[in-house]
């Protein structure tokens, strides 16, 4: 094993490996309690789209330049570590509403029998370091236990960042984030169409 034949002082120079803990689904259910009382959405059925929107401080940018070189993943997640710490929360949907638990609802599909289960995992808690890697879903969210700041992930391809904390690092780190603005009924290409981009803003 690699690790077991270095030297203490070779140990001591590793780096640090980001980590990530899949949660249950009582501790999403918890964290997802105390996201809601901090964001209010001011309706029955809480969703995130809606207390992003209610929020003061808000960008929503197109989510298929998130990670390239106009939206570099490396200075976000840095951004993150100074306003959440070492590890932030990830959520994904609950089902039918986002305050349910996460789970699987094919009813609607013809030919299949109606089925109620476990479709995905119900979130994590990861290192900011793994933000924005393949575990997230099209409808995810994440924030910290400070709660002053909310990423949400819309199943329309948008990024929606809020809280002034994060929002004032994302003007410093994303100088081309005004080209990238969504605007809604507009659907420019992403970074990999063979089609002109359109630029924004």
């Amino acid at each position: 094993m690699y690790v077991a034949q270095l030297t203490e002082e070779e140990a001591e120079h590793l780096e640090r490996v980001p980590a990530r803990r899949v949660l249950e689904a009582t501790e999403r259910r918890s964290r997802l309690q105390r996201i809601v009382r901090a964001w209010p959405s001011g309706e029955e059925r809480w969703h995130p789209h809606t207390a992003v929107l209610g929020s003061s401080d808000f960008v929503a940018v197109h989510g298929a330049w998130v990670g390239t070189a106009e939206l570099p993943l490396a200075p976000m997640r840095q951004a993150l570590a100074e306003v959440a710490g070492a590890r932030i929360w990830e959520l994904h949907e609950g089902s039918p509403w986002w305050t349910d638990d996460v789970r699987a609802y094919s009813g609607a599909v013809a030919g299949y029998p109606e089925r109620i289960g476990p479709l995905w995992l119900a979130g994590y808690e990861l290192d900011p370091a793994l933000w924005w890697t393949p575990t997230w879903q099209s409808e995810s969210l994440w924030a910290s236990s400070r709660l002053d700041w909310l990423l949400y992930a819309h199943h329309e391809g948008v990024l929606y960042i809020a809280g002034a904390p994060l929002v004032r690092r994302l003007v410093e780190i994303w100088p081309a984030w005004e080209h990238r603005v969504w605007q809604w009924g507009l659907y420019p290409p992403g970074p990999d169409s063979p089609t002109p981009r359109r630029q924004l803003g």
